[in-house]
């Protein structure tokens, strides 16, 4: 959803402006920077929905008349933030000294002037508010001036992200000792990571029973294993820590799975159905305990962390092909059911189109997919080419969703974006 443009708001952070000592720089980039934080952290933690989402997967196989055995794998990964802290929010800075480091920083800006400017961006109850609370009517028109700029220019801020900010900044305690239990820097805002790696050996028969109707069963060994951590919000090298926390912290499991497909060919006309993972296979989580650690590697909480069972949900797919010539074929595809992510919200159903047309050594490609299931997502369009030479075949593809995009770095971006290779040979 709108995690893109979270992206860009956390990239332009400078979190070493803003911590438990208070705002630590009188610049105008410092209090951009303490506002966008609590922006980010308040509307990440408001909508789950808001994550990352990347998955990938690889492999290869043989096939020797009716038989076949590959070996594959696949990776998913997802992060989102939850359990957000608003109690553990104290300064060691007075209210005085936080006011003077905005003013300084004010005192910077050309082209503001406090007294001639008027509220923009803040409601009027806000601006009331956090003036009786920081005590000085001219920092807290910095504070206003600023979201007015964030929301019109660069990471382009909503409404909603001027109420989070302002919440964030309301939840400020002053005057917060060094240590207390209280101070940011025992504040508890998690980012929670979810991680599931799978390597499956399939061992496929397909059948003719004449030149209609043929059918294909697979039965394959699945070793998955299941990750998770968590980690602290205000932590400027997450990413780093992530993959190595959730590294440490899996449940390994042995399972089976099986497919099922049948094709019944008519002159120009081909019909499928094909069942993916029909018994869905399971995978068990885990439940155990983590420390959450601040950048200065002290143990502010320890949390408990419940990864659930990863549940490979079936999928029936039908299919209808349209071949007029061997040159020139047309494509339906249809996901009969939905399938679930390690996201919760975020689950797959695809209506997928496409096209193939054959000139030479070259076999040209264009179509389109959209995921029934993500109603805020609209249709990726896709496109690919295949080089055929002497029994070797090379395919590239791509997907970009052309109807949504989101605005990262002042760029445009797609919403969902994806890559493919392949690489074949005939013996």
């Amino acid at each position: 959803e709108d995690m893109p443009e979270y992206m860009t708001m956390i990239g332009n952070i400078d979190f070493d402006t803003f911590d438990a000592g208070g705002l630590l720089a009188d610049t105008d980039d410092a209090v951009r920077s303490m506002l966008s934080l609590g922006s980010a952290a308040i509307g990440l933690a408001d909508n789950p929905d808001n994550a990352f989402y990347v998955d990938a997967n690889a492999g290869m196989s043989m096939r020797i008349g009716r038989f076949g055995i590959g070996v594959r794998s696949f990776i998913e990964g997802a992060g989102f933030v939850e359990d957000l802290d608003l109690d553990n929010m104290g300064i060691e800075q007075t209210e005085g000294e936080f006011a003077a480091a905005i003013n300084s920083a004010a005192a910077s800006t050309s082209g503001f002037d406090a007294g001639t400017y008027s509220r923009k961006a803040y409601s009027q109850t806000q601006y009331d508010t956090l003036v009786a609370k920081i005590g000085d009517e001219n920092a807290v028109k910095y504070l206003d001036y600023q979201l007015f700029r964030l929301s019109n220019e660069g990471e382009g801020l909503t409404e909603q992200n001027i109420d989070d900010s302002y919440t964030f900044v309301n939840s400020i305690d002053f005057n917060t000792p060094e240590g207390s239990a209280n101070s940011l820097e025992n504040n508890e805002t998690v980012v929670a990571v979810r991680g599931f790696g799978l390597v499956e050996v399939p061992v496929s028969f397909g059948y003719a029973f004449n030149e209609n109707l043929s059918i294909g069963i697979t039965a394959k060994a699945m070793y998955g294993v299941v990750s998770g951590t968590k980690l602290w919000f205000f932590d400027e090298d997450a990413t780093e820590d992530a993959l190595d926390s959730a590294s440490d912290n899996t449940e390994a499991t042995l399972n089976f799975g099986l497919d099922l497909g049948v094709l019944y060919r008519m002159k120009m006309l081909q019909f499928a159905i094909v069942g993916h993972n029909l018994n869905g296979p399971k995978f068990d989580g885990f439940s155990d305990t983590i420390d959450l650690k601040n950048d200065n590697g002290d143990v502010i909480a320890t949390k408990a962390l419940k990864v659930s069972d990863y549940k490979i949900d079936p999928q029936v797919t039908i299919g209808a092909a349209f071949i007029p010539s061997p040159r020139f074929t047309l494509e339906v595809s249809y996901d009969l059911l939905e399938t679930g992510t390690l996201l919760e919200n975020y689950d797959i159903q695809r209506l997928s189109f496409g096209g193939e047309f054959d000139v030479w050594l070259l076999s040209l490609r264009l179509g389109a997919y959209n995921n029934l299931a993500a109603d805020w997502m609209g249709w990726v369009g896709t496109g690919g080419v295949g080089v055929n030479l002497f029994g070797v075949r090379l395919d590239v593809g791509g997907a970009y969703s052309f109807q949504d995009t989101a605005s990262y770095e002042d760029s445009d971006i797609p919403a969902e974006a994806r890559l493919y290779a392949g690489l074949s040979f005939e013996f």
